[in-house]
């Protein structure tokens, strides 16, 4: 059995699962489903596999003779403070893939999606910004709607800067790569290649890039929560119980009713925007300095 060899670590709503839908139709790459098992992820309540067994189960399908390169892609292992750690004992030669994004643009996506998926009752994203110190000194029961209140910690997951350090202070640079969402948008393919090299695996040859994963709105947020508890159930207690993987397609369809592509998307106040420039500022600064390279533009006068 082939153990995975590298990992997507985040960060959420930064253009991963488009990469790990391209990285899958590679040839020579095996990527596992689901996309996001976290298994590592010991500090967080939000692993859906959490069986050694269960987890190298999800790569048995993995082809020595073809498969150079087996992967898995869970956005919470940049976050969490042990993942990595718990990988590189696991795997001491992994490759580490990174993808990161404005951090103002990440928290309003990020909240866009935990509404539409039933996770964020608060539909307004100033509001739910505003309510963060009040949420960090409340620690939450567990619950089906929120297994881990740090979810709703939006600024918490875009502080790229503190996660990048962490993760370097841990794994030797040359098995990180790490890429900028900017890049990304830019050119699918010129990213798609760079990343196929760094794995060893090489150009496929693929020039088709289409979009995956674009925000989505909710009609309805008592669906969207329904929908939530319906997946974790599945996924959690019942695919690997039974040993089917198979994707039925029946939650997709109701979340097609339920809602559509948010093309509107609720923006922040003005306000709100200069608070989080600051927030960010240090962060974004600490950022540049561990890439060389000025990512400032992100937290600019616009």
């Amino acid at each position: 059995m082939l153990k995975p060899n590298f990992f997507l670590i985040g960060a959420p709503r930064s253009g991963t699962t488009a990469l790990c839908k391209y990285l899958q139709e590679h040839p020579n790459i095996y990527f596992c489903n689901p996309k996001e098992p976290g298994y590592f992820a010991h500090d967080l309540n939000l692993r859906l596999i959490e069986k050694e067994e269960d987890y190298l189960a999800l790569f048995d399908k993995a082809d020595p003779r073809k498969h150079r390169a087996v992967g898995e892609g869970s956005t919470i292992y940049l976050y969490s403070e042990v993942a990595v750690r718990r990988i590189s004992e696991f795997q001491p030669d992994a490759k580490y893939i990174v993808m990161l994004r404005n951090p103002i643009e990440l928290v309003q996506s990020l909240h866009a999606h935990h509404v539409a998926s039933g996770v964020e009752e608060v539909c307004n994203i100033d509001q739910a910004l505003n309510m963060e110190n009040e949420r960090k000194s409340v620690i939450l029961k567990p619950s089906k709607l929120i297994p881990d209140h740090r979810l709703l910690l939006y600024t918490s997951w875009a502080m790229h800067g503190g996660h990048i350090k962490r993760l370097f202070q841990q794994i030797d640079r040359t098995q990180v790569k790490v890429i900028i969402y900017d890049d990304f948008v830019s050119d699918n393919g010129i990213v798609y290649r760079d990343v196929c090299n760094f794995l060893g695996v090489g150009d496929d040859g693929r020039r088709d890039f289409e979009k995956v994963n674009a925000s989505v709105s909710t009609k309805s947020i008592l669906i969207s929560q329904a929908l939530n508890i319906f997946h974790r159930i599945l996924v959690k207690n019942i695919r690997y119980h039974f040993n089917y993987h198979k994707p039925t397609g029946l939650a997709d369809a109701i979340r097609g009713l339920n809602g559509g592509f948010a093309s509107g998307r609720q923006r922040i106040t003005e306000q709100t925007r200069l608070a989080l420039r600051r927030v960010f500022c240090d962060d974004v600064l600490l950022l540049s300095e561990m890439l060389g390279r000025d990512l400032t533009f992100w937290i600019a006068d616009k």
